[in-house]
């Protein structure tokens, strides 16, 4: 066959295979892939056995063949005395196979494939790859794995090696393990490829506490043509491996005291035992008590690490258990401070966070405020029940004394504010140091008084109204004297410009009568009323509004003016209060006169400007 091209006319061409040795097969199959194209009915292709090296050659099999030959007539193989074989022409590779049961027993096998052509078409030929010659279907076990004469694992591995025989892959079929009469099946539902092998996971045995287990492996697939290769069987002696158990514990304990730990084993001792608190490892060797327990100091999660028994055989980490998480507290951290001298009101802190506390002076707060010298001392316990300790030896100095109270402001007054004398500083809430503070509107103000002692106090105090000042309404009659004047009831105090200090007063001279009054507020204010009196002597007493006299009362100069121009000359007489001239000036001019009376005794007086086209009066008082 022209390997580059296309076959020859009258091709006869052979191609033949090594020898064969099948008695190791049940049921042997032969399988390749084909690919051909070849002249349709004329040219073919067919395959031959031989069991005698090669001297004869028989067909095998035939069209009737499933999966084999797809012609029983092809000419150029019928002129060899046979026409079965392949011709025709395919679209790519497909599979064949045909079984060699006939040939299991023999030692000596040829093939041979035969292609023959005849003189008038000529195509590409035949092609085959893949060839596999195996049992129809078998999967063996080949190897059992597992260990033997070791430490015992809660976790002990049985593993199986299993490969495919078979010329098709293989999936779907169990394998089998028996340890001690039970049975562990598993199912393999990965692809086994042909002439492919894997190895598997049977079972895991815990063989911590040892014995002796018979192993006995079987693949179970069904159909399988070779039993002798599908069961395998052992036997596996471990020693037993020892435990330890961490009884289960928690605590939470103060700084200075201890904690015991209790540890219990498996196996056979004396036991060798590592330990951790996470932190640093403990070892203790040849212990013989079960259980066994150590007293522990520090703060850490405890468990143990490992141990192994008087075989030498350590625990696997399944048999180590156990975990306790031990807390050691420190003392709870007072501190009051050194001993001192400090201010009265000082605070006394024992610190935050703490479940309770025991003072010297009996209070349980966490503070406490010193008010005289003396020797503090408090006792802490914290959640855990931890308590500490600390002590302060006061000298407490007290505190400035600061008398500042709200007030009202009364109209178009101010307020002085006093923080007391004393002190060694005072700082106001505007910055000003000064002993008083002086406010004219509602506001508050705040000071800070500082002793020679160096202790601070602060008062604040506010103006919280401005109130109108009062303005009595004084009534009076006009009659022989004496009159009664009246300022009204309802005022805390009062004082008349005669200096009496009741709310109604007797007068017997005519003139303008003034009042001061204090309300409830400490608030002041006056009226003005005229009293008209008709004296003994004086048969008609007419206020007249044309002269103005002034200051009233008076002390030295009194000053007359006329509210209208007057002509010519007039006289101008001061009146006591029974109508007697006590002073005149004569021949007087002018709208403007300036009258000398602090020769007359303090009272009451009545001015009369006299002419002969006038005659004016108006009381006045004299008080020296």
């Amino acid at each position: 066959t022209d390997l580059d091209g296309d076959y020859n006319n009258d091709e006869l061409s052979y191609l033949v295979s090594p020898e064969f040795d099948l008695t190791a097969l049940v049921d042997p199959v032969i399988k390749f892939s084909q690919i051909r194209d070849l002249e349709n009915g004329d040219d073919g292709v067919q395959f031959q056995v031989s069991i005698d090296s090669g001297y004869t050659y028989s067909v095998l099999g035939s069209s009737s063949s499933t999966n084999w030959y797809n012609s029983s007539s092809v000419s150029a193989l019928s002129s060899l005395g046979n026409g079965n074989g392949w011709t025709g022409t395919t679209t790519g590779w497909s599979s064949v196979q045909h079984t060699l049961s006939s040939y299991a027993s023999d030692t000596s096998v040829f093939f041979r494939l035969v292609m023959a052509a005849d003189g008038n078409t000529v195509d590409e030929g035949f092609g085959f790859d893949d060839l596999i010659i195996g049992e129809s279907n078998d999967v063996a076990v080949t190897a059992l794995w597992y260990p033997d004469s070791l430490c015992g694992l809660s976790a002990t591995s049985v593993t199986a090696s299993i490969c495919n025989i078979s010329v098709e892959a293989k999936t779907g079929f169990d394998v089998d393990i028996d340890t001690n009469g039970v049975t562990v099946s598993t199912t393999y539902s990965d692809t086994l490829d042909v002439c492919g092998c894997d190895t598997i996971e049977l079972v895991s045995i815990n063989t911590s506490a040892g014995g002796t287990w018979t192993l006995e492996v079987e693949v179970d697939n069904s159909g399988d043509v070779n039993a002798s290769n599908d069961t395998l069987s052992g036997l596996m002696t471990m020693f037993g491996t020892p435990g330890v158990a961490l009884l289960s514990q928690s605590g939470n304990l103060c700084e200075g005291q201890v904690d015991t730990l209790t540890f219990l084993f498996q196996g056979v001792g004396p036991w060798n035992l590592s330990y951790s608190n996470g932190t640093n490892p403990q070892y203790i060797a040849n212990i013989t008590s079960n259980p066994f327990q150590t007293l522990v100091s520090q703060t850490g999660v405890y468990s143990p690490v490992a141990v192994t028994d008087a075989s030498g055989c350590p625990a696997d980490t399944s048999g180590i258990t156990g975990v306790a998480a031990i807390t050691f507290f420190p003392a709870p951290i007072v501190d009051l401070g050194p001993d001192s001298s400090v201010c009265e009101g000082y605070t006394l802190n024992g610190g935050s966070g703490f479940a309770s506390y025991q003072w010297s002076t009996g209070e349980t707060s966490q503070s406490i405020v010193a008010t005289q010298t003396n020797v503090f001392s408090v006792t802490v316990t914290d959640t855990i029940g931890c308590t500490g300790f600390d002590v302060a030896d006061l000298n407490v100095f007290p505190a400035p004394i600061i008398q500042l109270s709200d007030t009202i402001l009364c109209e178009g007054s101010s307020f002085l504010f006093n923080a007391g004398g004393g002190a060694a500083s005072y700082i106001w809430h505007d910055g000003s140091t000064g002993q008083v503070f002086q406010i004219d509107s509602i506001g508050t103000v705040s000071v800070t008084v500082t002793s020679f002692f160096g202790c601070e106090g602060t008062e604040t105090a506010s103006i919280t109204a401005v109130v109108p000042n009062p303005t009595p309404s004084i009534s009076s009659t006009s009659s022989l004297a004496p009159v009664t004047l009246d300022a009204g009831n309802g005022y805390l105090a009062y004082l008349w410009n005669t200096n009496e200090s009741t709310q109604t007063i007797d007068v017997a001279i005519a003139g303008t009568y003034t009042c001061t009054v204090t309300d409830l507020n400490g608030c002041q204010g006056s009226s003005d009323k005229k009293a008209k009196i008709w004296p003994n002597a004086i048969d008609k007493l007419d206020w007249s509004n044309e002269i103005i006299i002034f200051p009233n009362p008076v002390d030295q100069l009194l000053t007359v003016e006329f509210q209208s121009e007057i002509r010519g000359n007039y006289d101008v007489f001061i009146l006591d209060g029974a109508g007697r001239v006590t002073k005149k000036f004569i021949n007087r001019t002018g709208q403007l006169q300036t009258l000398q009376v602090s020769d007359i005794a303090s009272g009451n007086y009545l001015i009369r400007v006299q002419s002969d086209e006038l005659k004016l009066e108006q009381p006045f008082i004299i008080i020296h």
